[in-house]
Order: C-alpha cells, then sequence, then structure tokens
C-alpha cells in the first residue's frame, strides 16, 4: 500500500496536523481498541521512527515506544520540554516523531513573548533541516477544531507561523475519518470472542457496511467506534442477538451526507485504515461505502472476481460464456440493445446447498449491469414460499424492474403434477406472462436443489423451459477446495492464524465430513457451522486464561479448538 503519510515531500514540510474523530478509538485486526495516541505509535514504528516524542501541557513529555523510556527526564516545564523536543527535531542521527497531542493548547500556551519567539525561530529552522534529517511533528486538534477555520490573529503562533503555511500548502492536513466497515467488523468480532456477544453471523457484512453507512449520515445515530462499542457491550449483556433488526433500531432513519466529511475523502479513509493495518481492498469498500457509490462494477473486475471463487470449472466457463454473448450483441446490435437476440437471459441455477447460488446471483447482477442491460445490481431475493399468489407474483416483478428478480427454492410452488394448488397456479401464470413481455426491463434467476429445479422447470408450466435460456449446473465442492474456502475465507479474511498441529487436524476433519456426506450436502454451510464450532471452541479456551493472557491469542486457532 501506498504510504501517502510518510511521503519525502512531507516529511520536509516537517508538519502535520491531525484533526477531525481524534478522540475516538480505532480496532485493528489483532482485536485491540486503541486510542489514536496508541495507533500513531504503532504507525510511527512501523514507518521505521526510532522514537516517538509526545507532549502534552498535563504529561509534558512521555513516551509509548521502550527506546524512548530513557529520555523521559528531560523537561518537567514547558520551556525545558520544548527545549528537549527542539533537540529531537534538530538531531539527525535519531529518526524521530514529536506528537503534541491537544495542538489547541500548544498554538496558545506561551505567554512569555521571548518564549515565543525561541519557539517560532525554532520551527522556522525546521525547514532549513537537511533532507537526511527525516524527524517530524504532528500536532493533534480536538474533535471540534479544524484549524484553517479556528484561529484569527490572536494565537501568535498561528500568526506568524501556520497560518502562511497552511496557504502555501506547507502543511500536510490529515482528517481522521469515521469508523470503517473492516475495523466495525473486528470491533463485533471482539465483543463476540470476549462478552459472548449473539450474532447473525451469515449477514456480518451487511451489518457492518450499515453501521459504517451511519458513520456519514449528517445526524449519525452512533458518531464513533466508542460509542457502538457501548451499545455492543449493552446487547452482550441483555443477550440480545446483533442481526438487521437490531441494527435498523439502533440506527434508526437516517439520510447518507458527506457534508461533514467531503473533502479529501479517500485520503481520509486511507489513513484511518493504515492506522489500524486494513488492506487495500477493504479500504476501497469503505469509499464505496461512504460515496454510496452504485456504478457499474467494471466488466475486467467482474471476470476476475469470478475467477478468484474456489472451484466452479464449468459454472466459470458457463458464465464467461454468456458474458462473451453479451458482449457480441453489444457489438452487433448497439450499447442500448437491451436483448441479445429477442429472447431473454433468465437463469436457472441447480446446486445443492451451500455451493455459492447467492454468490452467484449477485455476480451475474453485476455483470448484466456493466452490460447495460440491469440499472441496480442489487438482486431483489425472494424465498419461493413468498411468492405463492398472483398478487405476491406481480408486487415482485414490479419491484424487479431494471434488476434480477431471484427466487429461491422456486420448487416450493410445484408438486409430482403440477402447481400444488391455484393460488400457485396463478401465480407461475403471472411470471410467465412477465418473464415474456418484461424480457427486456428485468432478468428473473430461480436457484435450488437439482432434483427440485427440474420439478420445477418440468411441471410448473409446460412453456417454462423456453423461458430460461441458461441453466447452471453446480456441483458438489471437493474436499481440498473446500479445504481451500476454509482456510481462505473462513480462517485468512477474518484474520486468524492456524497452528500447524490445528491446520493438519481440520483438513483430515474436511475430508472425512466430505466423504461421509448425505445427498444434500450442505459444501459451505456444513464449513460454516465447523468454523462456528471452531470459533465458540476459541472462546471457551481465551475466557479460562488470565486477562493479561487473553489479547495475544484472541485470533490463533490451536489443535484443541477443531472439533
Amino acid at each position: 500500500m501506498k504510504n501517502f503519510f510518510i511521503e519525502p515531500e512531507n516529511i520536509h514540510n516537517r508538519f502535520f496536523f491531525i484533526f477531525g474523530n481524534t478522540h475516538d478509538y480505532f480496532c485493528g485486526n489483532n482485536l485491540i481498541d486503541m486510542n489514536l495516541k496508541y495507533s500513531l505509535k504503532n504507525y510511527l514504528l512501523k514507518c521505521k521512527y526510532e522514537h516517538i516524542v509526545f507532549y502534552s501541557k498535563d504529561e509534558i513529555i512521555h513516551f509509548y515506544d521502550d527506546k524512548s523510556h530513557n529520555r523521559s527526564d528531560k523537561g518537567h516545564s514547558e520551556v525545558e520540554a520544548f527545549k528537549a523536543i527542539d533537540e529531537d527535531m534538530k538531531n539527525k542521527n535519531v529518526k524521530t516523531a514529536v506528537v503534541i497531542t491537544n495542538a489547541d493548547d500548544f498554538i496558545t500556551s506561551f505567554s512569555d513573548d521571548k518564549v515565543k519567539m525561541q519557539v517560532l525561530n525554532s520551527f522556522n529552522e525546521y525547514y532549513g533541516l537537511r533532507h537526511e534529517n527525516l524527524n517530524i511533528m504532528l500536532l493533534i486538534f480536538p474533535p471540534s477544531i479544524i484549524a484553517s477555520e479556528h484561529y484569527e490573529n490572536e494565537a501568535y503562533l498561528w500568526k506568524k507561523f501556520f497560518k502562511e503555511r497552511l496557504k502555501e500548502e506547507k502543511i500536510t492536513e490529515i482528517q481522521i475519518s469515521p469508523p470503517l466497515a473492516g475495523e466495525i467488523r473486528n470491533t463485533i468480532n471482539y465483543f463476540r470472542l470476549m462478552h459472548g456477544l449473539k450474532l447473525d453471523f451469515l449477514n456480518l457484512d451487511n451489518i457492518c457496511k450499515n453501521i459504517a453507512k451511519n458513520f456519514f449520515a449528517e445526524k449519525p445515530a452512533l458518531d464513533s467506534l466508542n460509542l457502538l462499542m457501548m451499545n455492543l457491550k449493552r446487547l452482550a449483556d441483555e443477550k440480545q442477538v446483533l442481526n438487521q433488526k437490531t441494527v435498523d433500531e439502533l440506527l434508526g432513519e437516517r439520510e447518507n451526507s458527506l457534508s461533514k466529511v467531503q473533502t479529501k475523502l479517500a485520503t481520509m479513509l486511507t489513513f484511518r485504515g493504515m492506522l489500524v493495518n486494513l488492506s487495500e481492498e477493504e479500504i476501497r469498500q469503505a469509499e464505496d461505502i461512504a460515496m454510496d457509490k452504485k456504478d457499474a462494477v467494471p466488466i475486467d473486475d467482474i471476470l476476475r472476481e469470478l475467477d478468484n471463487m474456489v472451484g466452479m470449472k464449468e459454472v466459470k466457463k458457463t458464465m464467461r460464456d454468456i458474458a462473451a454473448r453479451l458482449e457480441y450483441y453489444k457489438l452487433t446490435m448497439g450499447k442500448n440493445s437491451k436483448t441479445s437476440d429477442g429472447e431473454g437471459n433468465h437463469i436457472c441455477i441447480k446446486g445443492n446447498p451451500g455451493t455459492g447460488k447467492n454468490t452467484i446471483v449477485r455476480t451475474l447482477a453485476k455483470l448484466f449491469k456493466a452490460f447495460g442491460l440491469l440499472a441496480d445490481d442489487n438482486p431483489i431475493m425472494i424465498p419461493g414460499e413468498n411468492f405463492k399468489s398472483k398478487e405476491k407474483a406481480k408486487e415482485y416483478c414490479d419491484q424487479a424492474m431494471g434488476r434480477v428478480l431471484f427466487i429461491d427454492e422456486a420448487y416450493s410452488l410445484v408438486n409430482e403434477k403440477g402447481p400444488i394448488d391455484q393460488s400457485a397456479n396463478e401465480a407461475i401464470i403471472v411470471l410467465m406472462t412477465r418473464l415474456e413481455n418484461d424480457r427486456d426491463k428485468f432478468i428473473c434467476v430461480v436457484a435450488g436443489y437439482p432434483d427440485g429445479m427440474d420439478k420445477f422447470i418440468e411441471k410448473s408450466n409446460l412453456g417454462m423451459k423456453s423461458r430460461f435460456k441458461h441453466i447452471i449446473n453446480i456441483p458438489d465442492y471437493s474436499a481440498e477446495e473446500l479445504i481451500e474456502i476454509f482456510e481462505r475465507n473462513f480462517v485468512k479474511e477474518n484474520h486468524y492464524t492456524l497452528t500447524d498441529a490445528a491446520c493438519k487436524k481440520a483438513r483430515e476433519a474436511i475430508r472425512k465430513m466430505v466423504a461421509y456426506k448425505a445427498p444434500n450436502f450442505g459444501n459451505v454451510r456444513n464449513l460454516r457451522i465447523f468454523f462456528g464450532q471452531v470459533i465458540g471452541n476459541i472462546a471457551n479456551r481465551v475466557t479460562k486464561l488470565p486477562d493479561n493472557q487473553k489479547i495475544a491469542v484472541l485470533k490463533l486457532i490451536e489443535e484443541e479448538d477443531i472439533p
């Protein structure tokens, strides 16, 4: 990841203003919640700063890195403290970062005219330091203060030094963003492991995204990670489940607005993401959430996402064939052509539970939007059970205009003889009509177990088979594919680490799971249950440890944790 923060041009400007949510907490992949000072300390150490010196009026000079403690006798008054800071900034032999933890106090604190001049002269000298000197000063402002809008001419240092430097863009301004979705996930996992928070694990991604969107609302229900932590603790204590319902109750109605954070949004999010060691992808997703982006995903990105899926060789081939056909008709019939050859693009997906049907539907929706066939790539997902009347069928088809209508387990509408009753038959007739008449306006995907979907296509209506242009068959995953999914999608993506013994035992357990599978084997669904048992075992083991040992092993999977 590009280190935009500690770059040569920024370093040699020497000064960094940090403002925004500066009193908030931060939660990295190690699940440790930290304030800004500790987060900065870790980040600066990663940037190879040897000494990290903190200054405040209350604590004068203090340190959070072990190498600097031997310097704690340098300065007990403001004047002595600044003299020590000045020596540190000018010492090219020790790479040092000075952090002023309350910039407002610092800028307004020096009352003696002689001291003011000394500080001003030192600040001017920092700009003339040689390039081999990599020392910097970071000034953290309280949350209510944006420096460029707050100070007039009454603050001497502001008037004589900082005001002009800001105009000349010789000070790097960094605004702390609200918490990111990846950080929210870490926080939720911490409360799940340490406080027994009950969680709708299947919908965790959406829960994290919805909470993240809240932080960018004009008047957010939650305005800090600290407040989120308090609410998660309350839910854990009350034995409530964190699911979409409790999240909606927590957040209430809100409108997305970037009025508070419009400037340099990407820089804000990147900085916070780097403080908690999130990946580039997690930071990119955070920007999409903040901007509430709905642009089509580039076709190459969709196909790359498809290729990254484990297994599914035939599925990938079929979907690439669909993409190739759409590209061909786009080239031969023009970009405004809504259909390829007068037929619809409706699809039937057959596969056992846990084979990724939902993921494939979402990928197809992105693909069709990218080719201009849909306005929205967010599918409407309806269980077949909810589709059993002509009124419901009409309602859902109306909602699906410009989108994918995904009817899961559509075979619940039929039995061996045909539609299960008159109401289901009427719903099927409405669906048949809309599949034909509105084939340019929406795409229907039906999915379910192979036997059930064969029954739906054959028994629902004589014309149903002709309505579905593509059939996608998804085989069960092999043992080795499930092992790859477990280690990559469950362990690595959730920032866990397997010991060698745990890895060996988990692989043996998954191979045994596949060897003795039932006809309707749950594939990844079974794997998710297996992973849930692993997490439960970790929680039981970790909570028995002394408090000072818990954090270090929160994300470590031991052999005894594998069921």
